[in-house]
């Protein structure tokens, strides 16, 4: 179940915007002890415009997640991934503090926007490699593949958690040209590091591109 709550207010040239939501969300396999997860959502921003062309905003959030079935209770072959997936009964909500900073211009022809980000997680949910491989014809963990042929075994990995912090930038220019012609550029990058060090594993790409489109009766 669910409960949430959303206000703004008015204030000059600035909106304010509150939010509030409470959730619980119940896990009872068939197999392994039923888990009973408690989240609270919050979030507070200011969006403020100087004229009808430009807007700034800044937002600041906590947010909370309860651990997904498979995060808890996985034991067996993923075939999209082609991995061996291990839960770990014991994880607890998924916590994070959001701070995101963006500006916003619509003049005329020209439409820019760009945003920057921060996350900062003190129990990031991921999948840790375990170093070991499922060895699907004799059906067991081996810390190396005796298999025939090594596509035959299948990376063992272990739903985890750790501190981890995220941050990154996206931004995107549409042009409005002669003709019923329109030009955007757009890109974004996130990065993900652990507190210990390294990176955060199946982070998207980088992203950089351009598009070009014609309307009809432009």
């Amino acid at each position: 179940w669910g409960a949430f709550l959303v206000e703004d207010l008015h204030v000059g040239d600035v909106v304010y915007e509150f939010g509030l939501r409470a959730g619980r969300d119940r896990h009872d396999p068939a197999r392994g002890d039923a888990r009973d997860f408690g989240t609270v959502n919050g979030s507070v921003s200011a969006l403020w415009s100087p004229d009808d062309a430009r807007t700034l905003k800044f937002a600041l959030s906590g947010a909370e997640r309860a651990p997904a079935m498979e995060e808890l209770y996985s034991d067996g072959v993923h075939v999209a991934t082609r991995s061996y997936e291990l839960g770990d009964e014991t994880l607890d909500e998924e916590r994070s503090l959001n701070v995101d900073l963006g500006y916003h211009l619509h003049d005329g022809a020209v439409d820019f926007s760009i945003d920057a980000f921060y996350n900062r997680y003190e129990d990031y949910i991921f999948q840790r490699a375990t170093g070991e491989f499922f060895n699907a014809e004799l059906a067991l963990l081996e810390p190396v593949c005796s298999a025939d042929h090594e596509d035959e075994c299948l990376e063992v990995l272990q739903w985890a958690a750790a501190g981890a912090d995220f941050y990154g930038l996206e931004s995107a220019l549409r042009l409005e040209l002669s003709r019923g012609f329109t030009l955007e550029l757009f890109g974004d990058h996130v990065r993900g590091e652990f507190d210990g060090g390294g990176d955060v594993p199946r982070v998207p790409p980088g992203r950089l591109g351009a598009e070009l489109a014609w309307h009809r009766g432009g």
